[in-house]
């Protein structure tokens, strides 16, 4: 909640907005900051956090307690597989030995986006555009959800790349396709957040290059546009996304985290929104 404080702070909300339990609050020590550019919780409801400030990848028992920091050292800023980089953002499968980390790192990287298996230490890459020598340019979220098949269960990736304008879909660990994403004024716009649907289609949170304006787009899987759900002035700088399946567009809620993680609003699929969450606008 909140890139520019110093100390940051994670706190757990129920469906309707209303807090719930004591919040996570942490500083690095070391570099006198922190905070969450992106967080995750696995099977164990253990809290992952992408510290983009401390360059740390956090793990917290749902009480606060820390139980792991991987990254943060230089060497983790090498471009080189297993590399932790600057995470700012995480996806979480699994437990205990199962346990998998899909960590995102910023900046102009090949090795950017990894598959981390903390019990065992192994690390797989997820190369970009599904060329080896291939490079992220600024990833900023990732979406990790699993639908079913014919043949069985598949699973899917999205990720969204603020500099390059692009997202990328991944289907069981390979490069699927991608597509860009611009628009707005003069075609500034880029994506900061993107969810998949149960049904295959795709919401995208937009902020410009500078990471401020904003736009709320339902894409097809292809990318494109079936409807605006929200424009200029009714989101401002997104930087996560979050959705539930409803029985049609009308009952599928849509949570933006916008304002730089100062507030989170609620929209449905036919464009309606449903106000914010009172007590992070008012900071109790």
């Amino acid at each position: 909640m909140g890139r520019s404080a110093k100390t940051a702070t994670v706190q757990a909300f129920d469906l309707d907005g209303r807090a719930l339990g004591p919040s996570i609050t942490f500083r690095d020590p070391a570099r006198g900051r922190s905070s969450v550019a992106g967080l995750d919780v696995d099977a164990d409801r253990r809290v992952w956090v992408a510290d983009e400030a401390a360059r740390k990848l956090r793990g917290f028992t749902l009480f606060g307690r820390p139980i792991a920091e991987l990254g943060g050292t230089d060497e983790d800023l090498l471009d080189v597989r297993g590399a932790l980089g600057v995470p700012v953002a995480v996806r979480a499968r699994g437990s205990d030995e199962e346990l998998v980390l899909l960590v995102a790192s910023a900046g102009r990287r090949r090795y950017a986006l990894q598959l981390h298996r903390p019990h065992d230490a192994r690390v797989r890459t997820l190369t970009s555009l599904g060329d080896p020598e291939g490079t992220y340019d600024d990833l900023v979220h990732l979406d990790w959800t699993t639908r079913a098949t014919s043949a069985g269960e598949e699973e899917l990736i999205v990720t969204c790349e603020r500099r390059a304008a692009r997202v990328q879909v991944f289907r069981d660990g390979r490069f699927h396709y991608a597509f860009d994403v611009k628009g707005g004024a003069g075609g500034r716009a880029r994506p900061a957040a993107a969810v998949r649907l149960t049904d295959g289609r795709l919401v995208v949170a937009l902020g410009d290059e500078e990471g401020r304006g904003g736009a709320l787009l339902l894409l097809r899987a292809d990318g494109r546009v079936l409807r605006t759900l929200a424009g200029p002035g009714e989101v401002s700088q997104p930087s996560g996304l979050a959705a539930l399946a409803g029985e049609d567009d009308g009952a599928t809620r849509v949570w933006v985290l916008d304002r730089e993680g100062l507030r989170v609003q609620l929209f449905t699929l036919d464009g309606r929104g449903w106000g914010e969450f009172p007590s992070l606008v008012r900071g109790g």
